[in-house]
């Protein structure tokens, strides 16, 4: 992992700001917004993700997920 990637921001304050901001329009538009730079980011969107409550929109969501998540395994192999 590249030094230049990592902010410095711990897993739980991340953990908390995910459940502060989830199901809202800031978490939509960040969950959106990718590829995502940093370290942090990364883990922020995937507890953005855990804390996504069972809505119409989970289903699309998480499959755009999976779909992204197959394209950087095939990019990285």
């Amino acid at each position: 992992m590249d030094a230049e990637t990592v902010i410095g921001v711990r897993t739980p304050q991340l953990r908390k700001y995910a459940k502060t901001i989830a199901n809202s329009s800031v978490a939509k538009a960040f969950l959106q917004a990718l590829p995502h730079k940093y370290y942090e980011e990364n883990n922020l969107h995937a507890f953005l993700i855990e804390e996504i409550k069972a809505t119409a929109g989970t289903n699309e969501i998480y499959n755009r997920e999976n779909n992204i998540n197959r394209s950087v395994f095939l990019f990285c192999s």
